[in-house]
């Protein structure tokens, strides 16, 4: 045997501290995992309104110069299709009750 006696006679002393200290650290690192839950779900989420902001940030983020403008000629040409569809209704809703006054 290339240990001596007192050597092993650490070891298995460090080793039984090491298992008498367990249930201690297994208590206090299962308070610690409790603890980490409670602040978890004591922290509200962002609201819709961050994460939009944030998910719109990252989409500018990836745009290109010509995909902007691209988007806002197709945002303004979006828009004028609107008013037209807008006024049509108007224009149809005009003649509908001009139809129906028998006029």
């Amino acid at each position: 045997m290339s240990q001596s006696l007192t050597e092993i006679e650490a070891q298995i002393a460090a080793l039984e501290q090491k298992i008498a200290d367990e249930p201690f650290r297994l208590k206090a690192e299962k308070e610690r995992k409790r603890q980490a839950e409670l602040d978890k779900k004591a922290t509200l989420p962002p609201s819709d309104e961050v994460i939009d902001k944030i998910r719109e940030h990252k989409h500018n983020a990836q745009m290109t110069n010509g995909e902007r403008s691209n988007a806002r000629v197709e945002q303004g040409r979006d828009f004028v299709l609107l008013i037209l569809f807008l006024l049509g209704i108007v224009v149809l809703a005009g003649w509908f009750i001009k139809a129906l006054a028998g006029g």
